[in-house]
C-alpha cells in the first residue's frame, strides 16, 4: 500500500488529471457523436424525399420484388439507416426483423386507424397505396443515438463541469475518509487510555496497514504496552515495599516489647541490639528500593572513563574481606587495564550486588571466580561460585524486584529481594544484558554483556 503521503499527492493529481482528461474526451466524443447523429438524420431525409413516387415505380416496374430490391439498395447506401418495406399484412418484404417498438405502429396502420407517434429511432416515410399490388408501410430504422450522447448530450458544458465536480467530491471525500477514520480509531483509544482501561490497543485492521498511519498505531500500542507495564511494576512495587517492611517492623515491635518486659540489664541489651539489626536492615531496604527507582525512572549525567579492569580488583579485594569469614577464596582473572565507558556508581554497585550475593550462598571453604574478556564489540564478566545454585524456572525471574526463591535464602539475602533487580536496571541502562544460569559441577554462573564502548589507551 502506498504511503500516506503519495497517496495524497497521486489522490490529488489524479483527480486533476482525470478531470482535464474526461472533460477533453467527452467533448471529442460528444462532437463525434453529434456529427453521426448528424450525418444520419442527412441520410434519412434524403430518402425520405420523393420515396413515395420511388416506390411506385418500382412497384409498376416489377412489383413487390423490384420494391424490396430498392430498400436492400437504400439500406446499402444508407449507411447505418435501414429501410423497412411492410405489406398489408405487415410482413417485411425483405424478411427483416420488425422492432416490437414498431408493433403498435404496424398494428394501427393494418387496421386503418390513426397513426400514433413513432418511437424514438424510426420515422415513417410513406404509406404507399397500388392499384394492383396493394399497401405498403415504408419506415426508415436509425441505430440508438450514441451512448455518450444519450448521457451527456442533454448536460451541455455546465453539466459536464457539474459531473467532473462531483466525481471530485466523490474522490475526496474518500481520500478524506481513508486518512481521518484511523485517526480517529487511534484518539478514541488514547481517550480510553486517559480514563485509566490500559489493556485498550488500537485494532488489528488499522496497526496492520503498511503506511505512516499503520506505523503510528502500531508506536501508539507498543507506547501503550509500555505504559501499562511501568504502571503495573509500580504497583506491584508499592505493594512489594509494603510487604517487606511490615516483616522487620513486626519484628522490632516485638523487641520494644521484650525490652520493655526485660528484667535484667543483658535481656535489654540482646533485645535493643536484635531492634538495631532489623533497623539497618530496613534502612538497606529503603536504600535499594530507592535506588531501583533512580534506576528505572532517573536520568543520569553522561558517562565517565573508567578503568573496569581496576574497579573490579578494588571489589574482589573487599569481598575478601567480607568471605575471610567463611573462608572463601575470591579470585579475579583478567585484563590488568580496561578503560569503558561507563556510569560508574551504577555498574560498580550493581557488580558489588553480584558478589555479595556468591559470598551470601556460597558455602564455607568454596571458591568465587570473577572472569573478564573482552572483544572488539564486547565485555564479557562472568562470576562463578559453588553455591546452591537456583531452580531452572527462577533463573530469569530471580532477576524481578523482591523476587523469593525461598525462606531460607530469603533470611541470607542482604538487599532485601532487590539486589539483583537493581544489578539488571544497571545493566540495562549500560545497553548490556545479564543472565543467570546453573554450572553443570555446581554452583551458579552470572554472566554480563556490555557493549564495547572501550576507549583506547
Amino acid at each position: 500500500m502506498p504511503r500516506v503521503f503519495w497517496r495524497i499527492f497521486f489522490a490529488f493529481w489524479l483527480v486533476i488529471v482525470l478531470s482535464i482528461t474526461a472533460t477533453v474526451v467527452l467533448n471529442i466524443r460528444l462532437d463525434q457523436a453529434r456529427q453521426q447523429d448528424g450525418q444520419t438524420s442527412e441520410r434519412v431525409e434524403r430518402i425520405a424525399r420523393g420515396v413515395r413516387l420511388r416506390a411506385l415505380r418500382e412497384l409498376n416496374r416489377g412489383g413487390p420484388r423490384a420494391l424490396a430490391r430498392w430498400g436492400r439498395v437504400q439500406t446499402r447506401t444508407g449507411g447505418r439507416v435501414q429501410i423497412l418495406i411492410l405489406d398489408a399484412q405487415a410482413r417485411e418484404l425483405n424478411d427483416r426483423r420488425i422492432p416490437p417498438s414498431l408493433n403498435p405502429l404496424t398494428a394501427a396502420w393494418r387496421s386503418d386507424r390513426p397513426l400514433p407517434e413513432t418511437p424514438r429511432g424510426a420515422r415513417k416515410l410513406a404509406d404507399v397505396s397500388h392499384p394492383v399490388h396493394g399497401r405498403f408501410l415504408i419506415l426508415a430504422q436509425t441505430p440508438p443515438r450514441p451512448l455518450l450522447l444519450r448521457m451527456f448530450g442533454p448536460l451541455g458544458p455546465v453539466g459536464l463541469l457539474a459531473v467532473a465536480l462531483m466525481a471530485s467530491i466523490l474522490i475526496s471525500w474518500l481520500l478524506a475518509r481513508t486518512l481521518t477514520r484511523p485517526i480517529t480509531r487511534i484518539r478514541k483509544t488514547g481517550r480510553a487510555l486517559g480514563r485509566g482501561e490500559l489493556d485498550a490497543r488500537v485494532e488489528p485492521k488499522i496497526t496492520k496497514r503498511k503506511d505512516e498511519l499503520g506505523e503510528l498505531a502500531n508506536d501508539f500500542n507498543a507506547m501503550a504496552s509500555r505504559l501499562q507495564a511501568l504502571l503495573q511494576r509500580q504497583q506491584e512495587l508499592l505493594r512489594d515495599v509494603s510487604h517487606e517492611l511490615r516483616s522487620p517492623l513486626a519484628r522490632m515491635r516485638v523487641a520494644l516489647t521484650l525490652v520493655e518486659d526485660a528484667k535484667t540489664d543483658a535481656e535489654r541489651a540482646e533485645y535493643l541490639e536484635r531492634m538495631e539489626t532489623e533497623i539497618q536492615r530496613l534502612d538497606g531496604l529503603i536504600e535499594n528500593v530507592l535506588r531501583y527507582a533512580r534506576l528505572t525512572q532517573e536520568e543520569f549525567p553522561d558517562r565517565t572513563t573508567e578503568d573496569l579492569a581496576a574497579m573490579l580488583e578494588s571489589l574482589v579485594d573487599s569481598a575478601r574481606l567480607e568471605a575471610r569469614a567463611k573462608s572463601i577464596d575470591v579470585s579475579y582473572s583478567g585484563p590488568d587495564h580496561l578503560p569503558f565507558s561507563a556510569y560508574p556508581e551504577l555498574l560498580e554497585r550493581a557488580l558489588e550486588n553480584v558478589l555479595r550475593n556468591a559470598i551470601a550462598y556460597s558455602p564455607a571453604g568454596s571458591r568465587i571466580e570473577v572472569q573478564v574478556t573482552n572483544s572488539d564489540d564486547q565485555v564479557q564478566i562472568r562470576i562463578l561460585d559453588q553455591g546452591p545454585g537456583i531452580p531452572d524456572d527462577k533463573l530469569e525471574a530471580v532477576f524481578e524486584p523482591f523476587m523469593r526463591i525461598s525462606a531460607e535464602r530469603s533470611e541470607q539475602g542482604r538487599s532485601g529481594g532487590i539486589g539483583l533487580a537493581i544489578v539488571r536496571a544497571a545493566v540495562a541502562r549500560h545497553r548490556g544484558s545479564v543472565r543467570a544460569s546453573n554450572r553443570p559441577d555446581g554452583g551458579l554462573e552470572v554472566r554480563i554483556k556490555l557493549p564495547a564502548t572501550v576507549t583506547k589507551a
